[in-house]
């Protein structure tokens, strides 16, 4: 339990918390104090049953309760130490999740809605380590962009050289097979990498100025990009069980797409890249969508407010998994 809790430190009282910044974790903390309070009092319940009466043998309820805890631990410090916008928020966030976050409003709970999630993102954090780590095209990986002007912080999978940006997505075998059929990247993912595009060309500068020290991995390398290609590698990492009624239809599935791809001897038919030539699209609609939004988070943050749900930018779709949700409703 220790181990899966790792970055709650328990106490007396409400001092939780791994590497406590007295002036913005203390703002923090008493916003979510309801939350912590009862999460200690159920976590020390938990653990004085499990020490007298310790299980011999694997327990599925056992094990979801620490994957709640885990789920827990996880989000309250990703929301703790996070302040700025990233690649995400702006492709796919609802606008109000995001300012939400930036402005340390309390959760009720910081589970996740859906824990097999928790899996998935291991999944993806697994397959995007093995292709960077393996194919010797990449120039640069794991690109920090910092940019304290527009408080964004994130960073992009890899380079090639100083003209291709690549990011690499797992997602279920649905998604994949409407991404062979179109031959388009989805909609959010292209987002994504048009916005680090932009901040390469707009701030690399400041970018690059950024003290080595507070970054998790290393700014850009070169002192010009032009970017042309955006390239997607997506990886079909599982079959929504959903989708399937037995063994023999997710065989199926895997043939079809197979088919599709017409091949039937690549072992690599749950791989494929979708490149976007940006010398023949005009993206400038997208761009301006980009730029608006990331202009909307900062215009409601330096003033203090939530945007309305008439705003453009709220993504009523992305409820389920937010962790806003119960103070969205109030607000």
């Amino acid at each position: 339990m220790e181990d899966l809790l790792r970055g709650f430190e328990i106490e007396p009282g409400i001092k939780v918390i791994n590497e406590v910044k007295e002036n913005e974790d203390q703002e923090f903390i008493e916003k979510n104090k309801d939350f912590i309070n009862k999460y200690i009092t159920q976590n020390n319940m938990e653990q004085t049953s499990k020490e007298n009466d310790s299980p011999m043998i694997f327990d599925i309820d056992d094990f979801v309760k620490d994957l709640n805890n885990l789920s827990r631990a996880k989000n309250f410090n990703i929301i703790k130490n996070s302040d700025k916008i990233s690649g995400y928020d702006v492709s796919n966030n609802c606008i109000r999740e995001t300012v939400f976050r930036i402005l340390k409003y309390p959760v009720q709970d910081f589970s996740d809605t859906w824990l097999p999630v928790i899996m998935r993102a291991i999944i993806g954090n697994a397959i995007h380590s093995f292709i960077q780590n393996t194919y010797s095209g990449f120039t640069e990986k794991e690109v920090s962009l910092k940019i304290p002007s527009i408080r964004c912080s994130t960073r992009l999978d890899a380079l090639m050289r100083d003209n291709v940006i690549v990011e690499i997505k797992s997602c279920p075998y649905t998604d994949y097979e409407k991404i062979i059929k179109t031959r388009k990247p989805r909609n959010s993912d292209f987002y994504q990498v048009l916005f680090y595009k932009m901040l390469l060309t707009n701030y690399l500068k400041e970018c690059k100025s950024q003290n080595r020290e507070n970054l998790r991995s290393d700014p850009p390398k070169l002192d010009e990009y032009n970017i042309r290609f955006l390239q997607l590698i997506y990886v079909a990492h599982d079959i929504n069980a959903a989708d399937c009624t037995s063994l023999n239809d997710a065989v199926n599935k895997a043939r079809q797409i197979r088919k599709m791809l017409q091949t039937k001897s690549n072992p690599f038919s749950y791989m494929c890249v979708m490149t976007t030539d940006l010398n023949s699209i005009d993206v400038s609609s997208h761009m301006k969508y980009i730029i608006d939004k990331v202009n909307s988070i900062n215009w409601y943050v330096e003033n203090q407010k939530i945007p309305p749900m008439s705003d453009p930018f709220v993504n009523k779709k992305s409820c389920f998994f937010c962790l806003f949700k119960d103070v969205c409703r109030k607000n």
